[in-house]
């Protein structure tokens, strides 16, 4: 069974360490894929939501995961210049959920909470300028669709809540955005503090079993190695 169980895990995630340790926050985030689509299936199921409309955003959403999936597992990302594809499935999931608020209807305001967990991930997978550019998009995307829904659905949408909703959104969006680039600034300085470190310990102990003078091993890693043999 574990034989089995490590098969499958291996066909998923990849033996390659980098590429399993990008996978495993592709899985977090297909959790959430999931979960959005159990309640936009069930909002259509209770007619809640334009089922055909449901169906083509949950089209959507899926072929882009599976396509994200696919390059990254491949390794195919890393030769696109996005090893775990960060970026382009933060700005991919920020269209979905523009999409998303359209069509939702009644469950609308449940999508906005997701936008902010958009920001949340980009803590733990983003550079800090790229936290930054998804924090502004946010703003901006939500700004125009609400705007288009105000002039375009004037009957189904009530433009001064929407107003007042845009603009505690647009209040607290900076303060999440801040947050989350101050933190991926110091998830980015651990890392190099990390990479820096190694970098001594392997000086240490190059300089520590070899001689300075002749670049050959010293005594003391000689008998090291004999003792070994």
């Amino acid at each position: 069974m574990s034989t089995l169980l490590s098969r499958i895990t291996d066909v998923l995630l990849s033996r390659d360490p980098k590429i399993r340790s990008r996978l495993v926050f592709s899985w977090i985030a297909i959790y959430g894929y999931v979960a959005g689509s159990i309640v936009m299936l069930l909002a259509a199921h209770l007619n809640l939501v334009h089922a055909q409309h449901a169906y083509w955003l949950l089209g959507f959403v899926w072929v882009g995961v599976i396509t994200f999936y696919s390059l990254v597992r491949s390794g195919w990302s890393s030769r696109l210049g996005y090893p775990g594809m960060d970026f382009p499935q933060c700005i991919f999931a920020l269209a979905a959920m523009m999409a998303a608020y359209v069509i939702a209807g009644p469950i609308r305001e449940g999508v906005i909470p997701m936008i902010a967990l958009l920001l949340i991930f980009g803590v733990f997978t983003l550079p800090p300028r790229q936290v930054l550019i998804v924090g502004g998009l946010t703003i901006v995307c939500l700004g125009a669709v609400v705007g288009g829904m105000v002039v375009f659905m004037p009957g189904e949408y009530d433009g001064r809540a929407a107003l007042l909703k845009f603009t505690l959104c647009a209040l607290i969006m900076p303060a999440i955005s801040a947050v989350a680039y101050y933190v991926a600034r110091i998830r980015r300085r651990m890392a190099q503090q990390k990479h820096e470190l190694r970098q001594a310990l392997a000086m240490l102990q190059e300089v520590a079993i070899r001689d300075d003078m002749t670049g050959l091993v010293n005594r003391r890693h000689m008998m090291q190695l004999l003792d070994l043999q």
